[in-house]
């Protein structure tokens, strides 16, 4: 590992939620198969032109830097295995560099650690035993998963600057969300397919199509993501999230429901199979180190 002079300056760097300017924040969703998410947004009035984003994890009080990797998107998995001490104390850290040269850091940012060595030992048991489950059951699959954007730049293309509002639910550009791209890329699951299930909803009680998937891949997975369904290209909004299995409040395996959603919702404008099949586009996520 490399270190330049002003990755050292990353030591005197704070830990905590809020962020420097340009960031809005940074978040981690750390899988205990292996593997975090790091995702983040800048500010709405930073006005910079991004040329890349750098992704470091850090061990605190060394100071000592371990390079992920480079993205262009907001969005980058670090899939290295690290020790339980390491996942205690380390962070991540992201530095924004623009197209005129100029570079700026966010804080650390860690996902707090409430489990012990033996829980995550156990938990890691639990997720060996789900993804046999997937794999001789017969009912394994694969689904992606688009997570809504709750933060960062708003669309310059739909939203009222007196209200703060998206004035078109149709926008291709955030597609009715009001921030700037909508949903982070796509980011593969595994899992075990519940089943489809048709009912009578809506306002004219017409005939919903429902979708369930259990799954330990459900990297911060919210209400109203997108669920896409490779083989179909059908998309369903996530309506329910239920922890299936828990430790120390730690959701480890969960039951996933989408809602189908009509062919007529500008999401269906963003070609999400076409961004799939560009291999070194997709973040695949399956747990594994």
């Amino acid at each position: 590992m490399t270190t330049t002079t002003a990755e050292n300056e990353i030591v005197e760097l704070k830990s905590g939620i809020r962020q420097p300017w340009p960031f809005d924040y940074v978040r981690i969703d750390r899988r205990t198969g292996g593997g975090s998410i790091i995702y983040w947004e800048l500010l709405n009035n930073a006005k910079l032109s991004v040329n890349y984003f750098d992704v470091y994890f850090v061990e605190r009080g060394t100071g000592e830097l371990d390079y992920i990797g480079p993205t262009a998107d907001f969005l980058l998995i670090d899939n290295q295995q690290r020790s339980f001490s390491l996942l205690k104390e380390g962070g991540y850290v992201v530095k924004l560099m623009t197209s005129d040269g100029k570079e700026y850091w966010s804080n650390i940012s860690s996902t707090p650690v409430t489990w012990n060595e033996r829980d995550y030992i156990y938990a890691g048991e639990i997720i060996r035993r789900e993804r046999q489950l997937y794999e001789y059951s017969g009912r394994g699959t694969t689904i992606y998963l688009l997570h809504r954007k709750w933060g960062g730049a708003v669309c310059e293309n739909c939203v009222d600057l007196s209200s703060g509002e998206s004035t078109n639910p149709l926008c291709k550009n955030c597609y009715g969300t009001k921030y700037d791209g909508g949903y982070y890329r796509p980011v593969e699951v595994k899992g075990g397919l519940l089943g489809f299930e048709k009912k009578l909803g809506g306002d004219a009680d017409q005939e919903l199509e429902t979708f369930s998937i259990r799954t330990v891949d459900a990297p911060f997975v919210s209400h109203y993501d997108i669920i896409v369904l490779p083989e179909t290209d059908k998309r369903f909004e996530v309506v329910g999230i239920n922890p299936l299995v828990s430790i120390k409040g730690h959701p480890i395996v969960y039951g996933l429901q989408g809602q189908i959603l009509k062919e007529s919702h500008v999401i269906y404008t963003q070609d999400i199979l076409e961004e799939i099949e560009l291999e070194e586009y997709i973040v695949i996520y399956d747990g594994n180190v």
